[in-house]
């Protein structure tokens, strides 16, 4: 339901350890964004599983980019973005296909970039915030995502049951 996918976004939002989400600005916009951004981690523990056979995920610290919808926060859906892979990168996956900004060749034709060196974002007038929140979540030590164990192997069974 709608409710559940607002309380499961208001979790990645909220239950990040150690205060570590934060409200995003974006470096070269040339307006204001469209609605709230956020970013943080997410603490998963190691756990042990049995299917497709016995063994135990490692423990990851997961990366996530929250971005709410254009429209209606508070009525409107949640999608929760997980990219395929192995080792596929959800936020770089919003920023090449559905999320709100989009990086591209004219990212590094503008004033900020000759300036800075940083790509500018740019509005993608595809984006599925236009219509629902959106979370991009990173996984199994992808992206800014680390794993917290000794021994961080993932293969089909790991990765399927973090």
């Amino acid at each position: 339901s709608i409710g559940t996918m607002h309380r499961l976004a208001a979790v990645l939002v909220c239950a990040v350890t150690g205060g570590r989400v934060t409200e995003i600005t974006w470096p070269g916009l040339s307006e204001p964004l469209k609605s709230k951004h956020f970013t943080g981690w997410l603490e998963l523990p190691a756990k042990p599983f049995s299917h497709p056979w016995d063994g135990a995920t490692p423990g990851v610290e997961a990366s996530f980019w929250y971005a709410e919808s254009e429209k209606n926060p508070e009525s409107d859906p949640v999608i929760l973005w997980l990219q395929g892979g192995p080792g596929g990168s959800s936020i770089a996956g919003g920023f090449t296909e559905m999320g709100p900004l989009k990086l591209d060749d004219r990212s590094t034709d503008t004033v900020q970039h000759h300036v800075t060196g940083i790509p500018t974002p740019l509005r993608n007038e595809y984006a599925w915030t236009s219509f629902a929140g959106l979370v991009m979540l990173e996984y199994a030590n992808v992206g800014y995502s680390t794993c917290t164990s000794r021994d961080c192997i993932w293969d089909d069974g790991r990765a399927s049951n973090a």
